[in-house]
């Protein structure tokens, strides 16, 4: 999994990635986390931070944070004893269909099908 520092080498970059971050972390249990909330706690207008995100990332906020949730879940999924239903509320996603549909467009196989191959190894 990338890390903040391989997406950017500029330090304010890297700090910038790195607040936004800690921010999912604080809500990510929370479905319902969205742009405005994560623009508000870094005070900046929404349409700043979409291009700034943008810029680093290539990513819109919604994709950031989905991509975050979904990285943070397959580490949970692979390090703990944790249940795919567990992790996925723990990152906050509701859904078991929308969870697994997009872990599979990420990691191109599903929850279970990564939890069995990485496991393993």
């Amino acid at each position: 999994f990338a890390e903040i520092s391989e997406i950017s080498s500029n330090k304010r970059d890297i700090q910038f990635l790195r607040e936004v971050t800690n921010i999912i972390d604080e809500h990510l249990d929370q479905y319902n986390l969205d742009v405005n909330t994560i623009a508000s706690k870094m005070n900046m207008s929404r349409s700043k931070l979409y291009s700034k995100i943008k810029t680093l990332t290539g990513k819109s906020v919604v994709e950031f944070v989905l991509n975050y949730r979904l990285q943070r879940a397959a580490k949970l999924l692979v390090e703990g004893n944790l249940s795919i239903q567990e992790v996925m509320y723990i990152v906050g996603i509701e859904s078991q269909s929308y969870f697994s549909k997009a872990f599979k467009n990420k990691f191109n196989m599903t929850p279970s099908q990564f939890v069995s191959k990485y496991k393993e190894n």
